[in-house]
């Protein structure tokens, strides 16, 4: 079980229970309400949810503490007396006005569904819905994100491998996805090949545009030889590699892994895989306020977290979700930046086409979206997220956590 509010909110205890309704195409009216558990023994599906702390806690999920933003989706004039009956039969006393807000929340959520599902044409909702786990779209008490019920089973097997202490126990995985991945190529020339794809990799960062993705970072620092290769695969000390040393703010030796991880991953086998809990951000501020400038519908902000949730609900995720130096992985897969906007056919599936930007691109042939989400020029996302201007920020972002 996620420990949610001591892990993520600091809260003491954790979430045994969510409320809420299983999206079930050309049944929404009906809404039946349930208790669900957020676990990976819940049956599988997308669930609009809410946990009892949106209805209780002091923290602002709406935006309606004095100055707040408020919410971006309109509210219902009175409480769905479905929804009251259903909460007051779990012994919980709801004031109308918080009702109020669930309600237009979860309508919201569907909403946003309907749109992106015009524009699906990956299947990726499909997947999520008929998948072998279930995914929870709740409240966020601050931005979007996505957490893994179960962090480990998350990731594909070679970002485990990679991380592994028994290092001389991942020589001949990697080594066969090594061969796997330059199948194309006659075997004789297939290490020789990745050791120069590796050694030109480009510095990938999630705070600089794509553009200024620059090549060969390695060439003035770190020399891929074949002994140097065949000396980390048997667990070597190497002392450029072991001492972190560090090149334009960034540590060599865990970029060095994330090269490694982003080369061989479209031919990584999958972890267990888990379900997930979606924090979606419905309040009228930052990214979801149509005036900024950097402003995209909060169906495109769903988009990206369903994207991280079919990842993991595969085990198929390249890196873990937060403040991990792989995250730079997989949030520049999910998001569709190279080198993950350039898997050719035969080296992944179908699915794993499926990103923000894919998204990003249809969305001028969304039909009747509500007010929120109409986007007249759709742009595609060219990077993460821009480190600002101060020099210091910049260096430390570079750092890819």
């Amino acid at each position: 079980m996620l420990h949610y509010l001591t892990d993520v909110l600091g809260i003491e205890g954790v979430v045994d229970r969510l409320y809420g309704v299983k999206w079930i195409p050309g049944k929404e009216k009906e809404w039946n309400f349930a208790t669900c558990s957020p676990s990976n023994t819940e049956e599988p599906g997308i669930y609009l949810a809410f946990h009892h702390r949106n209805l209780v806690s002091q923290i602002d999920y709406f935006g309606r503490q004095p100055g707040g933003p408020g919410v971006i989706y309109p509210v219902p004039p009175n409480p769905p007396k479905k929804l009251q009956q259903f909460l007051q039969a779990q012994g919980l006393e709801v004031s109308d006005e918080k009702l109020k807000d669930i309600a237009g929340f979860l309508a919201y959520v569907l909403n946003c569904l309907k749109l992106i599902e015009q524009v699906d044409t990956l299947g990726l909702l499909p997947a999520l819905r008929e998948g072998r786990f279930p995914v929870f779209i709740i409240p966020a008490a601050q931005q979007n994100r996505t957490l893994p019920l179960e962090n480990e089973h998350a990731v594909c097997q070679l970002t485990q491998w990679l991380l592994s202490a028994e290092h001389a126990n991942i020589a001949g995985p990697i080594s066969d996805l090594l061969y796997q991945r330059y199948a194309s190529l006659p075997q004789s020339q297939r290490l020789d090949r990745f050791l120069q794809d590796l050694q030109e990799f480009p510095l990938r960062s999630l705070f600089l545009d794509k553009s200024q993705f620059s090549s060969g970072y390695f060439n003035a620092k770190l020399k891929l030889s074949k002994n140097f290769w065949l000396d980390w695969l048997a667990g070597k000390k190497i002392d450029i590699y072991i001492q972190q040393t560090e090149n334009q703010g960034i540590k060599t030796r865990e970029y060095f892994l994330l090269a490694l991880l982003m080369l061989l991953y479209p031919v990584s086998p999958p972890g267990p895989g888990t379900g997930a809990i979606i924090e979606f951000n419905a309040r009228r501020e930052g990214h979801n306020v149509p005036e900024q400038p950097d402003f995209r519908p909060p169906a495109i902000g769903l988009v990206h977290q369903l994207v991280h949730a079919r990842y993991c609900c595969a085990g198929a995720a390249p890196g873990y979700a937060h403040n991990h130096f792989t995250t730079t992985a997989a949030e520049l897969l999910f998001t569709g930046i190279e080198p993950f906007n350039q898997i050719s056919e035969g080296e992944a599936t179908t699915w794993k086409y499926v990103s923000e930007n894919s998204i990003r691109s249809s969305w001028n042939n969304v039909k009747n979206p509500d007010a929120s989400n109409i986007w007249a020029h759709p742009e595609q996302r060219t990077a993460f997220e821009l480190a600002g201007k101060n020099l210091k920020q910049k260096r430390e972002a570079l750092r890819l956590i």
